[in-house]
Protein backbone atom coordinates (compact mmCIF):
# COMPACT_ATOMS: atom_id res chain seq x y z
CA UNK A 1 0.00 0.00 0.00
CA UNK A 2 2.92 2.48 0.60
CA UNK A 3 4.01 2.00 -2.59
CA UNK A 4 0.50 2.78 -4.11
CA UNK A 5 0.81 6.22 -2.12
CA UNK A 6 3.82 7.20 -2.75
CA UNK A 7 3.00 6.91 -6.75
CA UNK A 8 -0.34 9.26 -6.43
CA UNK A 9 1.45 11.92 -4.21
CA UNK A 10 4.40 11.93 -6.99
CA UNK A 11 1.94 12.08 -10.04
CA UNK A 12 -0.20 14.65 -8.10
CA UNK A 13 2.97 16.91 -6.93
CA UNK A 14 4.46 16.77 -10.70
CA UNK A 15 1.08 17.76 -12.07
CA UNK A 16 0.16 20.31 -10.11
CA UNK A 17 3.57 21.97 -11.00
CA UNK A 18 3.66 21.39 -14.66
CA UNK A 19 -0.76 22.10 -15.22
CA UNK A 20 -3.21 24.76 -14.53
CA UNK A 21 -6.59 25.16 -15.09
CA UNK A 22 -9.56 21.88 -14.81
CA UNK A 23 -6.42 19.35 -15.06
CA UNK A 24 -5.70 20.23 -11.50
CA UNK A 25 -9.32 19.99 -10.76
CA UNK A 26 -9.85 16.45 -11.67
CA UNK A 27 -6.26 15.33 -10.35
CA UNK A 28 -7.83 16.49 -6.96
CA UNK A 29 -11.02 14.09 -8.12
CA UNK A 30 -8.50 11.32 -8.90
CA UNK A 31 -6.54 11.81 -5.04
CA UNK A 32 -10.12 11.85 -3.61
CA UNK A 33 -11.53 8.72 -5.14
CA UNK A 34 -8.27 7.24 -4.29
CA UNK A 35 -8.45 8.05 -0.69
CA UNK A 36 -11.95 7.79 -0.05
CA UNK A 37 -12.42 4.59 -1.29
CA UNK A 38 -9.28 3.10 0.59
CA UNK A 39 -10.47 4.52 3.45
CA UNK A 40 -13.72 2.69 2.45
CA UNK A 41 -12.58 -0.41 1.75
CA UNK A 42 -10.49 -0.22 5.23
CA UNK A 43 -13.10 0.11 7.21
CA UNK A 44 -15.09 -2.83 5.42
CA UNK A 45 -11.89 -5.20 6.00
CA UNK A 46 -11.64 -4.05 9.62
CA UNK A 47 -15.52 -4.96 9.94
CA UNK A 48 -14.48 -8.40 7.77
CA UNK A 49 -11.90 -8.72 10.29
CA UNK A 50 -13.69 -8.44 13.55
CA UNK A 51 -15.98 -11.47 12.23
CA UNK A 52 -12.31 -13.56 11.54
CA UNK A 53 -13.70 -13.31 7.65
CA UNK A 54 -10.74 -13.19 5.21
CA UNK A 55 -8.58 -12.60 8.24
CA UNK A 56 -5.13 -13.70 7.34
CA UNK A 57 -5.82 -13.03 3.73
CA UNK A 58 -6.67 -9.28 3.93
CA UNK A 59 -4.09 -8.92 6.21
CA UNK A 60 -0.99 -9.95 4.49
CA UNK A 61 -1.49 -7.20 1.84
CA UNK A 62 -2.93 -4.50 3.62
CA UNK A 63 -1.56 -5.19 7.47
CA UNK A 64 0.11 -1.70 7.49
CA UNK A 65 -3.52 -0.06 6.72
CA UNK A 66 -5.35 -2.06 8.97
CA UNK A 67 -3.47 -1.38 11.94
CA UNK A 68 -3.00 2.75 11.71
CA UNK A 69 -6.31 2.70 10.48
CA UNK A 70 -7.96 0.36 13.47
CA UNK A 71 -5.66 2.77 15.65
CA UNK A 72 -7.23 5.82 14.76
CA UNK A 73 -10.89 5.00 16.70
CA UNK A 74 -12.32 8.83 15.90
CA UNK A 75 -11.78 8.61 11.95
CA UNK A 76 -13.68 4.63 11.62
CA UNK A 77 -16.98 4.55 10.56
CA UNK A 78 -20.23 1.72 10.30
CA UNK A 79 -20.03 -0.53 7.62
CA UNK A 80 -22.88 0.50 5.54
CA UNK A 81 -21.34 4.35 5.36
CA UNK A 82 -17.96 2.50 4.85
CA UNK A 83 -19.10 0.55 1.79
CA UNK A 84 -20.88 3.64 0.27
CA UNK A 85 -17.54 5.85 1.00
CA UNK A 86 -15.68 3.20 -1.47
CA UNK A 87 -18.61 2.94 -4.38
CA UNK A 88 -18.40 7.14 -4.15
CA UNK A 89 -14.10 6.81 -4.14
CA UNK A 90 -14.65 4.55 -7.26
CA UNK A 91 -16.46 6.25 -9.47
CA UNK A 92 -14.79 9.78 -8.61
CA UNK A 93 -11.61 7.81 -9.67
CA UNK A 94 -13.28 7.13 -12.53
CA UNK A 95 -14.92 9.67 -13.93
CA UNK A 96 -12.33 12.47 -12.53
CA UNK A 97 -9.50 9.73 -15.07
CA UNK A 98 -11.63 10.33 -18.10
CA UNK A 99 -12.41 14.25 -17.45
CA UNK A 100 -8.39 14.58 -16.77
CA UNK A 101 -7.46 13.16 -20.04
CA UNK A 102 -9.61 15.25 -21.65
CA UNK A 103 -8.89 18.48 -20.28
CA UNK A 104 -5.03 17.48 -20.27
CA UNK A 105 -5.52 17.03 -24.40
CA UNK A 106 -7.32 19.68 -24.73
CA UNK A 107 -10.34 17.51 -26.24
CA UNK A 108 -12.89 19.26 -24.98
CA UNK A 109 -14.85 21.33 -27.93
CA UNK A 110 -18.49 21.70 -25.57
CA UNK A 111 -16.92 23.41 -22.24
CA UNK A 112 -18.82 22.14 -18.83
CA UNK A 113 -21.47 20.08 -20.35
CA UNK A 114 -19.15 17.81 -21.57
CA UNK A 115 -18.02 16.99 -18.51
CA UNK A 116 -21.68 16.96 -16.99
CA UNK A 117 -22.55 14.83 -19.51
CA UNK A 118 -20.16 12.15 -18.25
CA UNK A 119 -21.03 12.35 -14.98
CA UNK A 120 -24.38 11.26 -15.50
CA UNK A 121 -23.41 7.15 -15.74
CA UNK A 122 -21.44 7.62 -12.67
CA UNK A 123 -24.20 9.24 -10.40
CA UNK A 124 -26.40 6.53 -11.85
CA UNK A 125 -24.18 3.57 -10.20
CA UNK A 126 -23.85 5.51 -7.32
CA UNK A 127 -27.32 5.52 -6.49
CA UNK A 128 -27.61 1.96 -7.55
CA UNK A 129 -24.82 0.64 -5.40
CA UNK A 130 -25.34 3.18 -2.27
CA UNK A 131 -26.27 0.96 0.75
CA UNK A 132 -28.93 3.56 1.40
CA UNK A 133 -30.65 3.77 -1.62
CA UNK A 134 -30.46 0.18 -2.15
CA UNK A 135 -31.99 -0.70 1.73
CA UNK A 136 -34.89 2.03 0.91
CA UNK A 137 -35.62 0.51 -2.60
CA UNK A 138 -35.66 -2.88 -1.58
CA UNK A 139 -37.69 -1.89 1.41
CA UNK A 140 -40.23 -0.27 -0.50
CA UNK A 141 -40.51 -2.48 -3.51
CA UNK A 142 -41.13 -5.66 -1.51
CA UNK A 143 -42.64 -4.28 1.51
CA UNK A 144 -45.94 -7.13 1.93
CA UNK A 145 -44.79 -9.91 -0.83
CA UNK A 146 -43.63 -12.95 -0.38
CA UNK A 147 -40.90 -14.80 -1.28
CA UNK A 148 -42.92 -16.73 -3.91
CA UNK A 149 -43.30 -13.45 -5.35
CA UNK A 150 -42.06 -13.35 -9.03
CA UNK A 151 -40.59 -10.35 -8.78
CA UNK A 152 -37.97 -11.88 -6.33
CA UNK A 153 -36.91 -13.76 -9.20
CA UNK A 154 -36.75 -10.64 -11.81
CA UNK A 155 -34.88 -8.82 -9.38
CA UNK A 156 -32.32 -11.70 -8.99
CA UNK A 157 -32.27 -12.16 -12.81
CA UNK A 158 -31.42 -8.63 -13.20
CA UNK A 159 -29.09 -7.96 -10.91
CA UNK A 160 -26.33 -9.45 -12.47
CA UNK A 161 -27.25 -8.11 -15.68
CA UNK A 162 -26.82 -4.66 -14.30
CA UNK A 163 -23.93 -5.40 -12.33
CA UNK A 164 -21.86 -6.27 -15.82
CA UNK A 165 -23.02 -3.35 -17.80
CA UNK A 166 -22.08 -1.04 -15.10
CA UNK A 167 -18.67 -2.80 -14.94
CA UNK A 168 -18.27 -2.73 -18.87
CA UNK A 169 -18.62 1.28 -18.59
CA UNK A 170 -16.37 1.85 -16.07
CA UNK A 171 -13.75 -0.20 -17.53
CA UNK A 172 -14.47 1.62 -20.86
CA UNK A 173 -13.84 5.20 -19.22
CA UNK A 174 -10.65 3.71 -17.85
CA UNK A 175 -9.46 2.49 -20.94
CA UNK A 176 -10.64 5.06 -23.27
CA UNK A 177 -8.67 8.05 -20.62
CA UNK A 178 -5.31 5.89 -21.36
CA UNK A 179 -6.23 5.56 -24.93
CA UNK A 180 -6.33 9.40 -25.29
CA UNK A 181 -3.21 10.04 -23.46
CA UNK A 182 -1.51 7.39 -25.66
CA UNK A 183 -3.32 9.25 -29.08
CA UNK A 184 -1.57 12.81 -27.51
CA UNK A 185 1.48 11.33 -27.49
CA UNK A 186 1.63 10.03 -30.72
CA UNK A 187 0.33 13.58 -32.05
CA UNK A 188 3.16 15.29 -29.39
CA UNK A 189 5.47 17.47 -31.62
CA UNK A 190 8.48 16.04 -32.20
CA UNK A 191 10.51 17.56 -29.49
CA UNK A 192 12.52 15.57 -27.23
CA UNK A 193 11.43 17.43 -23.85
CA UNK A 194 8.01 17.62 -24.84
CA UNK A 195 7.53 13.93 -25.61
CA UNK A 196 9.42 13.21 -22.23
CA UNK A 197 6.30 15.30 -20.66
CA UNK A 198 3.87 13.78 -22.08
CA UNK A 199 5.33 9.87 -21.87
CA UNK A 200 6.15 10.93 -18.19
CA UNK A 201 2.48 12.19 -17.38
CA UNK A 202 1.09 8.97 -19.30
CA UNK A 203 2.75 6.50 -17.07
CA UNK A 204 2.25 8.27 -14.11
CA UNK A 205 -1.50 8.42 -14.85
CA UNK A 206 -1.21 4.63 -16.00
CA UNK A 207 0.12 2.80 -13.26
CA UNK A 208 -1.96 4.83 -10.79
CA UNK A 209 -5.10 3.02 -12.70
CA UNK A 210 -3.90 -0.42 -12.79
CA UNK A 211 -2.76 0.44 -9.18
CA UNK A 212 -6.27 1.03 -8.34
CA UNK A 213 -7.79 -1.22 -10.82
CA UNK A 214 -6.08 -4.11 -9.19
CA UNK A 215 -8.01 -3.45 -5.82
CA UNK A 216 -11.07 -2.20 -7.31
CA UNK A 217 -11.71 -4.07 -10.55
CA UNK A 218 -14.96 -5.37 -9.10
CA UNK A 219 -16.27 -2.01 -7.26
CA UNK A 220 -18.84 -0.45 -7.04
CA UNK A 221 -21.08 -3.61 -6.18
CA UNK A 222 -23.97 -4.29 -4.26
CA UNK A 223 -22.11 -5.87 -0.34
CA UNK A 224 -25.64 -5.86 1.23
CA UNK A 225 -28.55 -7.90 1.39
CA UNK A 226 -31.86 -6.67 2.81
CA UNK A 227 -34.35 -8.71 4.69
CA UNK A 228 -37.79 -7.24 4.17
CA UNK A 229 -39.71 -9.73 7.20
CA UNK A 230 -36.81 -8.78 9.59
CA UNK A 231 -35.57 -5.63 9.03
CA UNK A 232 -32.03 -6.51 9.00
CA UNK A 233 -29.17 -5.65 6.77
CA UNK A 234 -26.73 -7.97 6.04
CA UNK A 235 -23.07 -7.13 4.94
CA UNK A 236 -21.58 -9.40 2.41
CA UNK A 237 -18.03 -10.63 2.10
CA UNK A 238 -16.10 -10.21 -1.34
CA UNK A 239 -15.39 -13.39 -3.49
CA UNK A 240 -12.76 -14.90 -1.60
CA UNK A 241 -11.43 -16.56 -4.94
CA UNK A 242 -11.64 -13.65 -7.46
CA UNK A 243 -11.03 -9.95 -5.17
CA UNK A 244 -8.76 -12.58 -2.94
CA UNK A 245 -6.59 -13.82 -5.14
CA UNK A 246 -6.42 -10.40 -7.30
CA UNK A 247 -5.50 -8.65 -4.10
CA UNK A 248 -1.97 -10.97 -3.20
CA UNK A 249 -0.47 -9.63 -6.52
CA UNK A 250 -1.29 -5.92 -5.13
CA UNK A 251 2.28 -5.18 -3.68
CA UNK A 252 4.37 -6.30 -7.00
CA UNK A 253 1.52 -4.33 -9.00
CA UNK A 254 2.46 -1.35 -6.52
CA UNK A 255 5.98 -1.64 -6.51
CA UNK A 256 6.50 -1.50 -10.21
CA UNK A 257 4.16 0.83 -10.55
CA UNK A 258 6.29 3.10 -8.42
CA UNK A 259 9.16 2.24 -9.07
CA UNK A 260 8.36 3.12 -13.54
CA UNK A 261 6.92 6.67 -12.40
CA UNK A 262 10.33 7.38 -10.71
CA UNK A 263 12.03 6.05 -13.68
CA UNK A 264 10.07 8.41 -16.07
CA UNK A 265 10.71 10.83 -13.76
CA UNK A 266 14.03 10.67 -13.78
CA UNK A 267 14.27 10.96 -17.54
CA UNK A 268 11.87 13.37 -17.66
CA UNK A 269 14.11 15.89 -15.44
CA UNK A 270 17.43 14.65 -17.16
CA UNK A 271 15.98 16.02 -20.29
CA UNK A 272 14.56 18.98 -18.91
CA UNK A 273 18.46 19.85 -17.50
CA UNK A 274 19.71 19.14 -20.82
CA UNK A 275 17.59 21.41 -22.78
CA UNK A 276 18.33 24.19 -19.85
CA UNK A 277 21.62 23.92 -19.87
CA UNK A 278 21.67 24.19 -23.86
CA UNK A 279 19.72 27.48 -23.75
CA UNK A 280 21.45 28.74 -21.20
CA UNK A 281 24.81 28.60 -23.14
CA UNK A 282 23.48 29.34 -26.70
CA UNK A 283 22.40 32.75 -24.74
CA UNK A 284 25.13 32.82 -23.29
CA UNK A 285 26.78 32.95 -26.66
CA UNK A 286 24.40 35.38 -28.03
CA UNK A 287 25.38 37.59 -25.56
CA UNK A 288 29.07 37.47 -25.31
CA UNK A 289 28.88 37.67 -29.08
CA UNK A 290 27.01 40.87 -28.94
CA UNK A 291 29.53 42.40 -27.07
CA UNK A 292 31.89 41.32 -29.41
CA UNK A 293 30.29 42.64 -32.58
CA UNK A 294 29.84 46.28 -31.34
CA UNK A 295 33.66 46.80 -30.38
CA UNK A 296 34.65 45.25 -33.64
CA UNK A 297 32.22 46.51 -35.65
CA UNK A 298 32.75 50.23 -34.46
CA UNK A 299 36.60 50.01 -35.60
CA UNK A 300 35.33 48.58 -38.64
CA UNK A 301 33.28 51.00 -39.42
CA UNK A 302 35.88 53.43 -39.28
CA UNK A 303 38.34 51.71 -41.47
CA UNK A 304 35.30 51.82 -43.64
CA UNK A 305 34.35 55.35 -43.51
CA UNK A 306 37.96 56.62 -44.18
CA UNK A 307 38.01 53.99 -47.20
CA UNK A 308 34.89 55.44 -48.31
CA UNK A 309 35.62 59.02 -48.15
CA UNK A 310 39.34 58.12 -50.13
CA UNK A 311 37.16 56.82 -52.94
CA UNK A 312 35.16 59.74 -53.23
CA UNK A 313 38.20 62.11 -53.81
CA UNK A 314 39.78 59.32 -56.10
CA UNK A 315 36.21 59.87 -57.82
CA UNK A 316 36.23 63.07 -58.32
CA UNK A 317 39.81 63.15 -59.11
CA UNK A 318 39.42 60.77 -61.92
CA UNK A 319 35.88 61.70 -63.16
CA UNK A 320 37.21 61.46 -66.79
CA UNK A 321 39.12 58.32 -66.76
CA UNK A 322 36.13 55.30 -67.12
CA UNK A 323 38.87 52.50 -66.11
CA UNK A 324 39.51 54.08 -62.85
CA UNK A 325 36.02 54.46 -61.96
CA UNK A 326 35.30 51.25 -62.90
CA UNK A 327 37.69 49.88 -59.78
CA UNK A 328 36.79 53.11 -57.71
CA UNK A 329 33.10 52.30 -57.94
CA UNK A 330 33.70 48.51 -57.22
CA UNK A 331 35.75 50.09 -54.14
CA UNK A 332 32.56 51.84 -53.27
CA UNK A 333 30.27 48.93 -53.46
CA UNK A 334 31.90 46.35 -51.56
CA UNK A 335 32.46 49.25 -48.78
CA UNK A 336 28.61 50.06 -48.49
CA UNK A 337 27.63 46.44 -48.58
CA UNK A 338 30.54 45.51 -45.34
CA UNK A 339 28.34 48.60 -43.89
CA UNK A 340 25.00 47.28 -44.50
CA UNK A 341 26.52 43.88 -43.29
CA UNK A 342 27.87 45.69 -39.77
CA UNK A 343 24.62 47.24 -39.38
CA UNK A 344 22.72 43.80 -39.69
CA UNK A 345 24.60 42.68 -37.01
CA UNK A 346 24.59 45.43 -34.54
CA UNK A 347 20.92 45.02 -35.32
CA UNK A 348 20.72 41.06 -34.46
CA UNK A 349 22.63 41.70 -31.40
CA UNK A 350 20.82 44.68 -30.18
CA UNK A 351 18.82 44.40 -26.98
CA UNK A 352 15.38 43.26 -28.01
CA UNK A 353 12.18 44.96 -26.74
CA UNK A 354 9.24 42.64 -27.17
CA UNK A 355 5.81 44.32 -27.39
CA UNK A 356 3.47 40.91 -26.96
CA UNK A 357 0.37 40.95 -27.93
CA UNK A 358 -2.97 38.85 -29.11
CA UNK A 359 -1.97 38.42 -32.86
CA UNK A 360 -3.62 36.00 -35.51
CA UNK A 361 -0.56 33.97 -36.98
CA UNK A 362 -1.96 33.48 -40.09
CA UNK A 363 -1.24 37.38 -40.76
CA UNK A 364 2.71 37.18 -39.69
CA UNK A 365 2.89 33.75 -41.99
CA UNK A 366 1.37 35.69 -44.96
CA UNK A 367 3.71 38.93 -44.53
CA UNK A 368 6.70 36.77 -44.16
CA UNK A 369 5.60 34.92 -47.71
CA UNK A 370 5.47 38.36 -49.30
CA UNK A 371 8.87 39.56 -48.07
CA UNK A 372 9.88 36.65 -50.52
CA UNK A 373 9.94 35.97 -54.27
CA UNK A 374 8.71 32.14 -54.03
CA UNK A 375 7.20 32.00 -58.14
CA UNK A 376 10.36 28.97 -58.80
CA UNK A 377 9.15 27.12 -55.59
CA UNK A 378 6.21 25.03 -55.45
CA UNK A 379 4.46 25.98 -51.91
CA UNK A 380 2.15 23.60 -49.86
CA UNK A 381 0.44 25.43 -47.03
CA UNK A 382 -1.86 23.96 -44.38
CA UNK A 383 -3.83 26.55 -41.85
CA UNK A 384 -6.98 25.85 -40.13
CA UNK A 385 -10.06 28.61 -41.41
CA UNK A 386 -10.03 30.21 -38.00
CA UNK A 387 -7.45 32.68 -36.78
CA UNK A 388 -4.97 31.28 -34.47
CA UNK A 389 -4.55 34.11 -32.28
CA UNK A 390 -0.87 33.83 -30.22
CA UNK A 391 1.09 35.98 -27.95
CA UNK A 392 3.57 37.83 -29.87
CA UNK A 393 5.44 40.94 -30.82
CA UNK A 394 4.22 40.74 -34.79
CA UNK A 395 7.05 42.51 -36.08
CA UNK A 396 10.02 39.94 -34.88
CA UNK A 397 8.02 37.19 -35.28
CA UNK A 398 7.88 38.08 -38.74
CA UNK A 399 11.24 38.85 -38.96
CA UNK A 400 12.33 35.33 -37.44
CA UNK A 401 9.53 33.72 -39.98
CA UNK A 402 11.23 35.12 -42.95
CA UNK A 403 14.99 34.50 -41.65
CA UNK A 404 13.78 30.50 -41.78
CA UNK A 405 12.08 31.02 -45.18
CA UNK A 406 14.93 32.36 -46.10
CA UNK A 407 17.05 29.69 -45.15
CA UNK A 408 14.58 26.90 -46.71
CA UNK A 409 15.22 28.78 -50.23
CA UNK A 410 18.82 28.71 -50.27
CA UNK A 411 18.86 25.69 -49.39
CA UNK A 412 17.07 24.18 -52.39
CA UNK A 413 19.11 26.44 -54.62
CA UNK A 414 20.31 22.68 -56.21
CA UNK A 415 17.35 20.23 -54.91
CA UNK A 416 13.58 20.07 -55.68
CA UNK A 417 12.06 23.12 -54.74
CA UNK A 418 8.96 21.90 -52.65
CA UNK A 419 8.30 24.09 -49.37
CA UNK A 420 5.55 22.57 -47.14
CA UNK A 421 4.04 24.96 -44.26
CA UNK A 422 1.89 23.69 -41.39
CA UNK A 423 -0.04 26.05 -39.11
CA UNK A 424 -2.45 24.12 -36.15
CA UNK A 425 -3.09 24.56 -32.60
CA UNK A 426 -2.15 21.59 -30.08
CA UNK A 427 -3.78 22.19 -26.73
CA UNK A 428 -1.55 25.94 -25.28
CA UNK A 429 0.45 25.83 -28.64
CA UNK A 430 0.02 27.38 -31.84
CA UNK A 431 2.89 25.44 -34.20
CA UNK A 432 3.69 26.65 -37.70
CA UNK A 433 6.50 24.00 -39.28
CA UNK A 434 8.63 24.95 -42.45
CA UNK A 435 9.56 22.17 -44.25
CA UNK A 436 11.96 22.74 -47.16
CA UNK A 437 13.19 19.81 -49.72
CA UNK A 438 17.18 20.75 -49.36
CA UNK A 439 20.30 19.16 -49.19
CA UNK A 440 19.55 18.47 -45.21
CA UNK A 441 22.24 18.63 -42.56
CA UNK A 442 23.62 15.83 -40.47
CA UNK A 443 22.81 15.31 -36.29
CA UNK A 444 26.26 17.67 -35.59
CA UNK A 445 25.55 20.68 -37.87
CA UNK A 446 21.92 20.43 -35.83
CA UNK A 447 23.66 20.60 -32.74
CA UNK A 448 25.34 23.79 -33.72
CA UNK A 449 23.48 25.47 -35.87
CA UNK A 450 21.89 28.26 -33.28
CA UNK A 451 25.39 29.25 -32.35
CA UNK A 452 26.78 32.29 -32.63
CA UNK A 453 28.29 32.86 -36.45
CA UNK A 454 28.13 29.52 -37.04
CA UNK A 455 26.78 28.70 -41.22
CA UNK A 456 26.43 26.10 -43.41
CA UNK A 457 26.85 28.39 -46.01
CA UNK A 458 29.85 29.82 -47.42
CA UNK A 459 29.14 33.44 -48.52
CA UNK A 460 30.19 36.61 -47.02
CA UNK A 461 26.99 37.81 -46.72
CA UNK A 462 26.41 35.09 -44.26
CA UNK A 463 27.31 35.74 -40.76
CA UNK A 464 25.53 32.97 -39.20
CA UNK A 465 23.42 35.02 -37.08
CA UNK A 466 20.22 34.44 -38.42
CA UNK A 467 19.32 31.25 -37.19
CA UNK A 468 20.60 32.70 -32.92
CA UNK A 469 18.45 35.02 -33.53
CA UNK A 470 15.53 33.30 -34.13
CA UNK A 471 16.43 31.03 -31.30
CA UNK A 472 16.76 33.91 -28.70
CA UNK A 473 13.31 36.00 -30.14
CA UNK A 474 10.89 32.75 -29.84
CA UNK A 475 12.76 31.77 -26.52
CA UNK A 476 12.15 35.28 -25.46
CA UNK A 477 8.05 34.20 -26.31
CA UNK A 478 8.48 31.67 -24.26
CA UNK A 479 8.11 29.22 -26.85
CA UNK A 480 9.86 26.32 -28.79
CA UNK A 481 12.22 25.99 -31.98
CA UNK A 482 12.99 22.26 -32.90
CA UNK A 483 14.83 21.16 -35.94
CA UNK A 484 14.35 17.69 -37.96
CA UNK A 485 16.94 17.06 -40.41
CA UNK A 486 18.75 14.48 -42.58
CA UNK A 487 21.27 15.10 -45.57
CA UNK A 488 19.43 14.85 -48.94
CA UNK A 489 15.99 14.49 -47.04
CA UNK A 490 15.55 18.40 -46.19
CA UNK A 491 14.82 20.39 -42.74
CA UNK A 492 12.02 21.02 -41.11
CA UNK A 493 11.86 23.94 -38.26
CA UNK A 494 8.93 23.63 -35.87
CA UNK A 495 7.67 26.65 -33.36
CA UNK A 496 5.57 26.23 -30.77
CA UNK A 497 4.57 29.92 -29.60
CA UNK A 498 1.95 30.20 -26.66
CA UNK A 499 -1.26 30.73 -27.43
CA UNK A 500 -3.58 34.06 -26.78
Amino acid sequence: MMYAIVSIIVFGIFIMVKEKGTTRYFLFLMILGWVASILGFTSYLLYLQKRELYLFMFAKVFSPTLILWGNLDFLQMDVISAISQMSFGTLCFIYACLCFSISLTNLNRYGYKLYLALAILPVLEFIIYNPYTYSAFYNWYFMGKSLSSPDFQVLLNLEPKIYNITLAINYIYLIVSIVIIIYYYIKTPAMKYFNTYILTILVGFSTNIITFATVFWWAPKRLISVSVFTGYTHVLPVSLFWEGKILFIFPYISFISCITLLAALFKYNNDHLIMKQTSRLIVKGFDTAGLGTRMISHNFKNYIMATILDAEFLKEKYEDDPESLEYINRILTLNHEFMESLNYLNDKFKTLSLYIQPFDLKLVLKSALKKHNLSAIKIDIQEPPEAVLTLIDPNQMTEVLCNIIKNAVEAMQYTDKNLSIQLFIQKKWSIITISDSGCGMNSEQIDRLFIPFYSTKSSIKNWGVGLNYCYKIIHSHKGKIIVNSKPGLGTSFRILLPRA
